[in-house]
Formats: C-alpha cells, structure tokens, sequence
C-alpha cells in the first residue's frame, strides 16, 4: 500500500491497493482526503513563465482575464493565488480558491475554465 524509496522512506501511499485490502472505512476516507490536499499543494515540473520565459506578461495576462470572469469574488491576494496555480498548470487548486472565495458552480467546470485562460495567455504573449 505504500511507496518506499532506496533508503527506506515514504514517498507514497498506493490508495487504490489500499481500497481492495481495507474496503470503504472511516480511516481510509481521511487518508484519501489527505492525500488529495498533499496533491493539491504539489506542483508540476513545467515551465510557468510562458513561451517567451518572461513572468511578467503571463502574470498580466492571466491576472486581466481572471480578473475580468469573476472580479467581484476576489482580491489581489487571492489573484496571486489563483494566478500561481494556474501557471503551473495546478487548475483544480486554483478552481479551490475560488471556490473557497464565494464563485459558484462546480470544481470540474472552473478548472475547464482556467486552462482556457492559460493557453489564451500563453498564444498572447507568444
């Protein structure tokens, strides 16, 4: 059920094995929880400075179309936020801020909202 690397630390935790050994249980339902907010908080290997390798204009950009879908439910600190997870691609934490500042509607729907304001701004400022 677990994932140990070379010298012998936990690494991962296998959750579909762990859910055929232990069935639905109280205990494997927070683990999975904490699972899913550990991957919520990792971040992708990727570039997130856009085609050009400039912060600058992609942050502008993203910051003007999120800002402009839902300005009324978010603040500068809250943009950052959003705006950091979306340029590393991390659309289902941004789609949790959001959520978690007042927008309406579903995660899945959010998420394929943002990808489209990444590629937007990664064409734009190509």
């Amino acid at each position: 059920m677990v994932t140990i690397d070379e010298d012998g630390n936990l690494v991962g935790i296998d959750i579909h094995k762990a859910e055929k050994e232990l069935g639905d249980s109280p205990e494997l339902e927070l683990v999975k929880e904490e699972v899913e907010e550990q991957e919520d908080n990792m971040q992708p290997m990727i570039n997130p400075d856009g085609p050009i390798n400039e912060a600058a204009p992609m942050r502008n950009c993203l910051n003007k179309k999120i800002s402009n879908e839902w300005n009324s439910y978010i603040t500068g600190a809250v943009a950052s936020n959003i705006i950091d997870a979306v340029l590393t691609k991390n659309y289902k934490k941004g789609a949790k801020f959001l959520i978690k500042n007042g927008v309406k509607g579903s995660r899945a729907g959010i998420i394929y909202t943002l990808g489209p304001h990444w590629v937007a701004c990664y064409n734009e400022v190509d």
